[in-house]
């Protein structure tokens, strides 16, 4: 994986919120191969983009997809790569705590 991801401002708050659920999912006892998976009617669900447009949540996706930090399966469910994880283990040293404190300057 390169050292730069160039991705979006909306790709990266996507990916921000998997890794969110991810680090929930792991805390919660989920393995590894079930917290990166995402069903694709729970994406929509997920704070703080629970107001986005479902094709804007699919751009972003794709985007991702793109930068191989998202793999998209049939049927609309997508895991998070091992490029995704690791990029954001390095962008978020301290885990779950700093990913929250960054989200939460997107929820009003």
């Amino acid at each position: 994986m390169k050292n730069l991801v160039s991705i979006s401002k909306d790709a990266d708050k996507l990916l921000c919120v998997l890794y969110k659920e991810f680090l929930n999912r792991r805390k919660n006892g989920f393995t590894k191969m079930a917290a990166r998976r995402f069903k694709a009617g729970t994406i929509p669900t997920l704070e703080p983009i629970t107001d986005w447009q479902a094709s804007d949540i699919t751009d972003a996706m794709l985007e991702l997809a793109k930068a191989d930090l998202l793999r998209i399966l049939l049927g609309g469910d997508c895991d998070l790569n091992d490029q995704a994880i690791i990029y954001m283990e390095n962008r978020f040293k301290d885990g779950l705590k700093e990913v929250l404190s960054f989200l939460a300057n997107f929820i009003p």
